[in-house]
């Protein structure tokens, strides 16, 4: 089956499928070299110190959804070159003031914290500003169909991120290495893409004007109304075992999860980021000349609920000792772990279409209502399985279904908008 799917990847007839496999070459030299590291530093760095690298990436990934107010997604929406220079400048205005501004505010109340938690706090900020920057040319690249260039910096971005993690461990930092990795990675992709950008002269600063930029914050508002804060709980709720755990349970819990999401809900966000670039150009494109996206809807989700349904079935069958194997016998809970979010998993990677497909129909508020329900379920969901059993594993099992049964619906709800929607 999975040969099939490659044949039709490497096919000049689809260009959606060319422009995906480009990305997913870059995806999946990502995710081996994530994969090979995997075992390494799990025996290198305990549960403890994975748990509050869980608490880092759950607060930089929403920073970084609400450091742009979102307006780089819309810079795949407009026709002119010169209206999409000036829509660039506003989401890195943004997240650069909303830097200086929180950074302002934390050396005011330094005081209040102690040398390792202001040195942490300060580490979510910097990461903040440099994923929202690498999010912000990641879509100027799709804009203009640059894959090779997007597969590259991903490339860059994974290898140089598990390096140092790896080598910062034996150098001796006194920080947690498995941040420092991880803000370095994202720098380096960020080179790679701003480097590509300059070689192509896609940006001519000429073209800059206080004028369009005033326009395009009117006229992509809806971004920040309604898209920035719809991802904003969306990432909150994906992240809220990492932000609980710890508090309900401990800090090695939220390192077994960590590892988890790591391992097998990190890496299929990242391979579907390849499909969601090439997805939303693709839509995009059909839908500004007037003609349907239900069949490239049709054909993504096919795809995708093939592409993942053997993995979460061996992950839903042997998890805990795949785990074992893998990462060795202490980790065999995240393998546990796995197996209760299998269900999260598999609906969570196929609903590309539907999110992607929402941004282009404008249903930025629909998003919104969504997310601030997911929210509050999966906040319950955790809760409830602390206050009434105590019990981490049902807490875990009740967020991935409440992530899988709210994802199902989703996408029905989208598949008749479009429908609907474009005739």
């Amino acid at each position: 089956m999975y040969s099939n799917l490659i044949t039709k990847l490497k096919s000049n007839e689809n260009e959606l499928v060319s422009n995906t496999f480009t990305l997913l070459t870059g995806a999946a030299f990502s995710q081996i070299v994530m994969i090979l590291f995997a075992p390494v530093l799990s025996r290198i760095y305990t549960p403890g110190e994975f748990g509050i690298f869980g608490f880092y990436l759950a607060f930089t990934s929403i920073g970084a959804n609400i450091a742009t107010f979102k307006y780089e997604l819309a810079l795949v929406l407009p026709k002119s070159d010169k209206q999409a220079a000036n829509l660039l400048l506003i989401p890195i205005a943004i997240s650069i003031l909303i830097f200086l501004l929180s950074t302002s505010i934390l050396f005011y109340f330094a005081k209040n914290f102690n040398t390792n938690n202001f040195v942490i706090y300060n580490l979510i900020l910097i990461g903040i500003l440099v994923s929202a920057i690498f999010n912000i040319f990641q879509s100027w690249n799709t804009r203009y169909k640059y894959y090779k260039n997007l597969a590259l910096s991903r490339m860059i971005r994974s290898s140089s991120t598990v390096g140092f993690q790896f080598f910062s461990k034996f150098l001796g930092f006194p920080l947690n290495g498995l941040i420092l990795g991880q803000i370095i990675g994202c720098v380096l992709g960020i080179s790679s893409l701003i480097s590509n950008t300059l070689k192509k002269r896609k940006i001519k600063f000429i073209q800059f004007s206080r004028k369009l930029i005033f326009l395009n914050i009117v006229k992509y508002k809806d971004f920040a109304r309604y898209q920035s804060p719809s991802m904003l709980m969306n990432t909150m709720s994906q992240y809220t075992p990492l932000l609980m755990l710890p508090i309900l349970f401990s800090n090695e819990i939220a390192g077994f999860y960590a590892i988890t999401m790591r391992v097998m809900i990190l890496p299929a966000n990242m391979l579907n980021q390849a499909i969601r670039s090439t997805y939303y150009q693709k839509a995009t494109e059909l839908y500004n000349s007037k003609n349907s996206i239900t069949d490239l809807f049709l054909s993504t989700l096919k795809f995708l609920a093939r592409l993942y349904l053997i993995p979460a079935v061996i992950i839903a069958l042997f998890g805990p000792s795949i785990f074992s194997i893998v990462f060795g016998k202490n980790w065999e809970i995240s393998g546990r772990y796995a197996q209760l979010l299998v269900f999260y998993f598999f609906f969570g990677s196929i609903n590309v279409p539907a999110v992607m497909s929402s941004y282009i129909l404008g249903l930025q508020k629909l998003n919104l209502i969504y997310e601030i329900l997911l929210l509050i379920f999966r906040f319950l969901s955790i809760y409830l399985g602390y206050l009434l059993f105590d019990n981490s594993f049902i807490s875990i099992f009740l967020f991935s279904m409440v992530g899988a049964v709210f994802n199902f619906i989703y996408i029905i709800i989208i598949f008749y908008k479009i429908k609907n929607i474009i005739k």
